[in-house]
């Protein structure tokens, strides 16, 4: 394969663009700018990861997808629900303009599963839009924790029931994910670090 670290380059600078980049949602809404699009794209990473391995996908691609699945939004820009009933964004054509300089193999693999995401059709695809879902929510519970009143009024009632899940797994982890307190995980460490304090002479 032909390499071509340049346009390569220009990419990585380009997605770089991505923690400058504000959820609009939450902004609007929420009255927060308490997330970039490359923080949620890294929650929906880790959630998808943990999901491929569960259920059994290919986790190369379910990782392409989730890393990738809001990358052309350097140049459409992110629209919340409302927004992207008024406008159209072009992301077909600015996700096959985004890596149009790169080499062959690596812009074909690309775009094609960034497509294949965008269909909704796949096993992967499925996985990767269920965490995109639970990434949300996961955001939700962190400004709940802050004490925000719209996230907390989202969390009862977009909660009733999980029908925009795809899969079983999906409905289990968020389950979990909605009755875990965020900050469980330091809760015992800091119980064993106040043990060990207690315990210095």
């Amino acid at each position: 394969m032909k390499q071509n670290y340049p346009s390569i380059a220009k990419v990585l600078y380009e997605l770089s663009n991505l923690n400058h980049i504000p959820r609009s949602g939450l902004i609007q809404f929420c009255f927060e700018d308490f997330e970039s699009i490359a923080v949620h794209s890294y929650k929906v990473s880790f959630i998808a990861y943990f999901l491929a391995q569960i259920i059994g996908a290919d986790l190369q691609k379910v990782l392409t997808m989730a890393l990738f699945h809001d990358a052309s939004e350097t140049r459409v820009g992110d629209s919340n629900w409302i927004q992207k009933k008024y406008i159209k964004r072009d992301e077909k054509a600015a996700v096959t303009d985004q890596y149009v300089d790169l080499p062959s193999k690596i812009k074909d693999g690309l775009v094609s599963t960034i497509r294949e995401y965008e269909e909704r059709q796949s096993l992967e695809s499925k996985i990767v839009k269920d965490a995109d879902y639970i990434a949300y929510f996961i955001t939700l519970k962190e400004l709940a924790l802050k004490g925000n009143q719209e996230a907390i009024t989202r969390l009862e009632y977009e909660t009733v029931n999980f029908d925009y899940l795809f899969n079983e797994e999906s409905k289990v982890l968020l389950k979990e994910v909605l009755s875990t307190d965020p900050n469980s995980w330091t809760r015992e460490l800091h119980k064993g670090t106040l043990k060990k304090s207690s315990q210095v002479k």
